[in-house]
């Protein structure tokens, strides 16, 4: 296997090293975790609240830079989701074209949501957050039932797939999918299927819309945390004030996004990792500390101040991991297109034949070494572009 394979090899091809019962309880587990924060949100929300909102959910964007695998595994929602199929019990319907094009846009609006609702509501109402819970544990339940592999819920709906997307994209280590034994094309660039090439195709994908989806959640994603950890705590007079400005401030980082991406010289995908992992690093910049300390709290013991800070310090170690693999991806898919660019290319031979047979000029493009037959009444530059070869403009 080539170096270039190695980085892209895809779930089929990734030993597992953790039994298949050994997962099936750890996901049993992690059900009954979700069930009991449930409960004591409900019943205890002075607990269940910190428990919630300053232990477990800041631990998972750490996870999904680590070993995102770990947690697509044993999630309690993608167990649930996947328990007709395990059962046979599942339709299998193939998800409707609608769904398929607006489904990343929903899971998007409700990540954003849930965040910018978190300070004004959810962070004092544990009422609340156990229905929530309740209410994502019977929809990944139902489009379990309803639509085949993950297209129902993990894949598709789920407000954390974005972020496990971004945080995910280079893990430090990889743990293959657990649930499909074999891939039954449920999804568009499906992560579980393969890591680490997921993020290219979807940052490149020839659809604009869909490519746009995804690098307007990148980019969004460093002023979304830095509107939840600055203006939560404020008075706003009136209220509506906080929303103008958390989303003047989620708009700001998406049109830094942009402005880099236009004006300067830097891959999409250097740009959307970059971003990424300033979203990882400040978002424990500003939650790392309280983690140690909620944890402590909740358990009766004391913790010096330092630890919190080895939160933050692990989280700048992480990204400078995930960092350096990012890099070695991007090198890997940039040989992998040009590979792929020249093995489309047909043969000179039966080109020539056709152009003579024709009358139509055969055409060569240096730089890409893309051959193609200009046809007749076609401008070099609707050839060009019907190619689909890069044109620089300039001398």
């Amino acid at each position: 296997m080539s170096a270039t394979e190695a980085v892209f090899r895809n779930y089929t091809q990734t030993q597992q090293r953790v039994p298949q019962g050994a997962w099936v309880l750890l996901r049993v587990m992690a059900l009954g975790v979700a069930g009991g924060v449930a409960w004591l949100l409900l019943v205890r929300p002075h607990e269940g609240l910190p428990l919630f909102w300053r232990v477990i959910v800041p631990s998972l964007p750490l996870l999904f830079a680590l070993a995102p695998g770990i947690w697509r595994n044993v999630c309690p929602m993608a167990f649930l989701n996947q328990l007709p199929r395990a059962l046979g019990v599942s339709l299998g319907w193939t998800l409707p074209a609608p769904l398929r094009v607006w489904c990343y846009a929903v899971s998007t609006a409700a990540f954003i949501v849930l965040v910018g609702l978190r300070a004004p509501l959810l962070d004092h109402r544990g009422d609340l957050v156990a229905a929530m819970v309740a209410a994502a544990l019977v929809l990944a339940l139902v489009g379990g039932l309803l639509f085949k592999g993950r297209s129902g819920w993990c894949g598709t709906f789920c407000p954390l797939a974005p972020i496990q997307k971004v945080h995910g994209q280079a893990p430090i280590a990889i743990v293959p999918n657990g649930y499909c034994p074999t891939c039954v094309g449920c999804q568009k660039n499906c992560y579980d299927f393969n890591p680490r090439a997921a993020i290219f195709s979807d940052l490149y994908d020839r659809d604009e819309r869909h490519a746009g989806q995804r690098r307007f959640f990148v980019a969004m994603l460093p002023g979304l945390i830095l509107a939840y950890y600055t203006l939560a705590g404020t008075s706003w007079n009136p209220p509506a004030l906080y929303y103008v400005v958390f989303g003047l401030l989620v708009l700001i980082s998406a049109g830094l996004f942009q402005l880099i991406v236009n004006f300067m010289k830097v891959s999409v995908y250097k740009v959307a990792t970059g971003f990424g992992l300033a979203a990882l690093v400040e978002f424990y910049f500003f939650a790392g500390p309280g983690i140690v300390r909620h944890a402590a709290t909740l358990s009766g013991f004391t913790v010096p101040e330092w630890t919190g800070h080895a939160v933050q310090a692990l989280a700048l170690v992480v990204g400078g991991g995930v960092l350096a693999r990012a890099l070695s991806a991007e090198g890997a898919y940039t040989r992998t297109v040009s590979s792929a660019q020249q093995l489309r290319v047909p043969e000179k031979a039966r080109l020539g034949e056709r152009a003579a047979a024709s009358g139509a000029p055969e055409v060569t493009e240096r730089s890409s070494g893309r051959v193609f037959v200009l046809a007749p009444e076609q401008t070099l530059l609707e050839g060009l572009e019907a190619a689909d070869i890069r044109i620089d403009f300039g001398c």
